[in-house]
């Protein structure tokens, strides 16, 4: 199901109704958690929408392995600076611009989870305040998100694997210029 979406970023394509049903049947906690993050790294790297992918996570059910991003639909915000709708919506757009970027950076990986979880914190803080909704925090806030995001697949099964803990470690700890 993951590969679904992954190539649903990579190319750009909807998924068939059928296709997107089947999917919500199968048990994502059957899925070993080195081929989630495999799956997800060529989402962010390889995808040229990544937006594609992030709406197919929702389509077919794959959303649940990912609560951090879930929590971010419905989220509002404040329409004066972001017409596109909700936390969600707004995080698979950046991630589309992100592509733009993305070969030109040296750590790519680091660029683009730092792009997917930007503003993972708003879900816990958004609050209308003032007459308008504000996020106050959110930052400080959705480092600990990120963190408990990264920490999940499991890093220990391949080096490769422990490379991308490093590329989350670089994200939620910029002064870590080792990685």
């Amino acid at each position: 199901m993951l590969r679904v979406c992954q190539f649903a970023a990579r190319f750009d394509f909807g998924i068939d109704p059928a296709t997107a049903a089947l999917c919500r049947t199968l048990d994502l906690a059957e899925l070993p958690q080195e081929r989630v993050w495999d799956e997800v790294k060529k989402w962010l790297l390889r995808g040229s929408r990544p937006s594609t992918g992030m709406h197919a996570l929702e389509e077919t059910g794959a959303i649940a392995a990912f609560p951090e991003l879930a929590a971010l639909r419905g989220v509002p915000q404040d329409d004066g600076w972001h017409p596109e709708g909700d936390v969600f919506d707004h995080t698979a757009l950046c991630l589309d611009h992100a592509t733009t970027m993305r070969d030109a950076v040296p750590r790519p990986l680091v660029f683009m989870l730092a792009v997917l979880f930007h503003d993972l914190g708003k879900a816990a803080t958004t609050k209308w305040k003032d007459g308008r909704l504000r996020a106050h925090a959110h930052d400080t806030a959705g480092e600990s998100l990120a963190r408990t995001a990264c920490a999940r697949p499991d890093a220990s099964r391949r080096k490769s694997r422990t490379r991308s803990r490093r590329s989350c470690a670089c994200i939620c700890d910029p002064a870590n210029s080792e990685h």
